[in-house]
């Protein structure tokens, strides 16, 4: 199914929306799933997802959602993407890695 949405958006020219969501609210979270969604050429289909433990941030859950979007951004098949703008619901650490 993977294969067949990557070929789906490969060459086009996409807009990526992006959420997280952790399993918990606050920080007693342990994990956050990521979630980049494409949202107009095959009506809303969800491109990739990755799950961010706690761990990997150092223990800081607020953490989490930056880190999910920086590890699906270094994907090389992402990488490759035409992507017109990246938008999301930013959490505020957000704008600031971005600009970087």
């Amino acid at each position: 199914m993977k294969a067949s949405i990557w070929k789906t958006v490969m060459g086009e020219s996409i807009i990526l929306c992006g959420d997280g969501r952790n399993d918990s609210p606050g920080f007693s979270a342990k994990y956050c799933v990521y979630v980049l969604m494409e949202q107009f050429v095959n009506d809303n289909v969800i491109v990739d997802i990755e799950v961010v433990d706690k761990r990997k941030t150092g223990g800081v859950s607020t953490n989490m959602e930056v880190c999910g979007l920086k590890k699906l951004l270094e994907r090389p098949l992402l990488v490759r993407l035409l992507c017109q703008k990246l938008r999301q619901m930013l959490p505020r650490q957000l704008p600031y890695w971005l600009e970087e």
